[in-house]
């Protein structure tokens, strides 16, 4: 099924939850362009829903649970951008009952060689984007290219992943290495003189790239500052830091007075012709 364009403060939206997401801004002032500019990423052509300036970041609104296709349009947003992408599902509901569910991909990344012997980590590596984007597509799928520059060897092995929280998770995992690490493979594989030249960075030393802040962060959540009242993304899993540019100590929550009534704006929105913003 079609979901219906929706007009609404002179966008025509392609989609009447787009359009919510819209109103859920507005009420927290939250300053957003829609679909503003398409990219080109390695050939794939993506244009995303939002772009939130005080955020900085990029969100991408879908009904259902985004397919594999649609998540590596994400992720190589993020990864040429290097700004956050926000991947979110399901409709608009209140944090307590869980209905949406937001995943980050991450912009902030650099790729650094960890020793193989002692898991230290030896150095920043600089590398051209071309080779360093496939790099950390791997290592977002649970995999990490190792080096032995002294054997001219190149070889992967599996890696722990932080937003693996269930088997449905690690199902996930499973499907995007069967879909897209052939291909990244065989692009490494082809550049395997270049990674083993990278030994030069590191003194010779045996290594693994890794990404430094790269990969997917699962279930974040709009949270609200008790101190300063500012409004964005929050990682629920405990540790990981407060999102849109907030310098507090920490002290966020969910359930708070503005983000309600943003929700609940969003929800009882009306769209059709006695809505003067509506059309």
């Amino acid at each position: 099924m079609k979901p219906i364009e929706t007009i609404y403060r002179g966008y025509k939206f392609r989609s009447r939850l787009e359009a919510r997401w819209a109103v859920f801004y507005d009420a927290l002032s939250i300053h957003y362009r829609y679909e503003p500019e398409g990219y080109d990423l390695d050939g794939v052509r993506y244009l995303p829903d939002f772009w939130l300036p005080q955020l900085d970041c990029f969100v991408e609104i879908k009904g259902q649970e985004p397919t594999v296709g649609e998540r590596q349009k994400a992720e190589l947003l993020a990864l040429h951008s290097r700004k956050d992408v926000y991947l979110s599902c399901g409709d608009i509901w209140f944090p307590a009952e869980h209905g949406t569910r937001t995943r980050m991909f991450y912009g902030g990344w650099t790729l650094v060689a960890m020793s193989i012997v002692s898991g230290t980590e030896i150095c920043e590596l600089s590398l051209p984007e071309s080779l360093a984007i496939p790099l950390c597509r791997i290592w977002n799928a649970g995999v990490q290219v190792c080096v032995a520059p002294f054997d001219d060897i190149v070889f992967a092995r599996s890696v722990w992943r932080h937003e693996i929280h269930s088997f449905g998770d690690w199902l996930r995992m499973a499907q995007e290495q069967t879909e897209v690490l052939p291909s990244l493979f065989e692009e490494i594989r082809r550049r395997q003189e270049e990674l083993v030249r990278c030994g030069e960075q590191t003194a010779g030393k045996e290594f693994a790239i890794a990404v430094d802040g790269g990969g997917v962060q699962h279930e974040m959540e709009w949270y609200a500052c008790k101190h300063c009242h500012g409004v964005g993304f929050q990682c629920t899993i405990p540790g990981f830091s407060w999102v849109g540019g907030c310098k507090c100590a920490g002290e966020f929550e969910q359930d708070e007075e503005r983000l309600r009534v943003a929700y609940t704006a969003a929800r009882q929105a009306r769209f059709g012709k006695g809505n003067p913003q509506g059309g």
